[in-house]
């Protein structure tokens, strides 16, 4: 059977998997839960896709990478550094060969989303909060 290595997103942590670990296991399946380092705000893609290869040391080529969230921006890094069958996207961000997943971000956004939580200077077209943050969102794939 394949090992499934699952990677949280932001503002979570192994936890987050706790319900679905103990589903698959139970239906016999191996299962690796990564608890990416999201306290530091220097860390960014590069260093995460690190973190996920490190725990995947000495487990066969046979791994399914399932991403929630901004994890599916780790997946496709770790993907690309070693043999896997299957990428899982779980409500994550599908990285768009060409385009910054800053710019992606932008583009996709639902502007109802942003006026929902409370979010709406009339001149803003970007989120000014992820400028700093180049390591994480400014990726391009």
């Amino acid at each position: 059977m394949s090992l499934f290595c699952l990677v949280h997103g932001p503002y979570l942590s192994t936890w987050s998997w706790d319900l679905l670990t103990q589903e698959m296991e139970a239906r016999g399946h191996q299962t690796v839960a990564v608890d990416l380092p999201i306290e530091d705000p220097a860390v960014g893609v590069a260093q995460y896709a690190e973190v996920v290869s490190e725990v995947l040391q000495g487990f066969e080529d046979d791994v399914v990478l399932v991403g929630h969230s901004m994890a599916g921006l780790i997946i496709p890094v770790v993907g690309s550094q070693r043999p896997v069958p299957q990428l899982v996207f779980v409500a994550g961000l599908i990285p768009h060969i060409g385009v910054s997943s800053l710019d992606q971000f932008y583009d996709e956004i639902n502007p109802n989303l942003l006026k929902a939580i409370g979010y709406d200077p009339p001149e803003a077209d970007k989120f000014e909060q992820f400028q700093d943050k180049p390591n994480m969102f400014n990726i391009e794939f």
